[in-house]
């Protein structure tokens, strides 16, 4: 998941070399949890699994076709019962010595039930059942195999479909709490085309990514003092001695010290705004000046302090 990340921009000081110090500030981790607004729990959509995963049907019918094997290979201890039924139709014609001819049409038919019981072939039948019985067995670790593929897809596919909908609601959040980031920049005075939104991805993909906000602040350094590159005194290699030129670092320390004590480096940049009129005192010397009155504070014991009594 990719993050937000929001960066403002300021000016500089003149004079005065600005240090930028680029702070990462998580606002919050959006750990979004699984809304109960979800379609279904995971144990309702194992069970639907279950039922009607044609991977499943088609093991489960492989497997019913397995078991049949069984009561075939139980039928050879069982006698069997042969039946037989023929019937037909005969024309005879006979000449009997005196010439005589005597025909007939006869209907032969022919009943036969034969029962065979097997007493002993080789433990042929035993070994069938027990192959048939192997045959089962394995048929049903296959399909128990296949039952815990299946599952494991269906939970990883549930398990990605609320993560998706963890993600989707942390974006909801994001873009949330990124209005409120650009609606506090306008009010503080922040120009639009100053802040910049841009998208990252966090370093572990499993993470979900924060809203950082990232602004440069303004410092005033001077310096870096001590630096005597060239003699002081007259010489040679120091030309501007005679012209009366400031030396190297000149002045140095006191900007460094000047720079140190500076409460709010902005204040180098741009004045700071002026604070609202005090309207209680505005509205007592507009009433003054609408009667015709001095407008001026009178401080009773102005008179009693002189500069000839002191020190009496």
């Amino acid at each position: 998941m990719g993050g937000v990340a929001v960066s403002a921009r300021f000016g500089r000081a003149p004079g005065f070399r600005v240090a930028g110090i680029r702070l990462a500030c998580a606002v919050f981790g959006l750990l979004a949890a699984i809304g109960p607004s979800a379609a279904e729990t995971l144990p309702d959509a194992l069970v639907r699994t279950y039922q009607t995963n044609a991977q499943l049907n088609a093991e489960r019918a492989r497997q019913r076709g397995t078991d049949e094997n069984v009561p075939q290979a139980l039928a050879g201890y069982r006698p069997q019962l042969v039946a037989s039924l023929s019937a037909g139709l005969q024309a005879v014609r006979n000449i009997l010595p005196d010439n005589t001819v005597q025909s007939a049409n006869l209907k032969p038919w022919t009943i036969g039930l034969t029962v065979t019981q097997i007493l002993f072939n080789g433990y042929k039948t035993a070994n069938n059942v027990r192959v048939a019985e192997f045959q089962v067995k394995s048929g049903r670790e296959a399909l128990r195999n296949v039952e815990q593929g299946v599952l494991l897809d269906a939970t990883t596919a549930y398990m990605n479909v609320m993560a998706n909908y963890a993600l989707l609601e942390a974006q909801r959040t994001n873009v949330a709490v990124l209005r409120e980031i650009q609606a506090t920049f306008a009010a503080a005075g922040v120009p639009p085309r100053a802040i910049n939104v841009r998208e990252y991805h966090p370093e572990d993909p499993r993470h979900l990514a924060a809203i950082r906000l990232n602004y440069p602040k303004i410092s005033a350094v001077a310096g870096p003092c001590g630096l005597w590159p060239e003699d002081l005194g007259p010489s040679i290699d120091n030309k501007g001695y005679y012209d009366n030129k400031s030396y190297y670092n000149f002045g140095c320390a006191n900007q460094r010290n000047l720079a140190a004590m500076v409460d709010n480096p902005s204040d180098l940049v741009q004045p700071r705004p002026e604070t609202p009129a005090y309207w209680p005192r505005r509205n007592a010397a507009f009433e003054k000046y609408k009667k015709g009155t001095s407008t001026t504070t009178t401080y009773p014991e102005a008179d009693k302090a002189k500069l000839s009594d002191t020190g009496k």
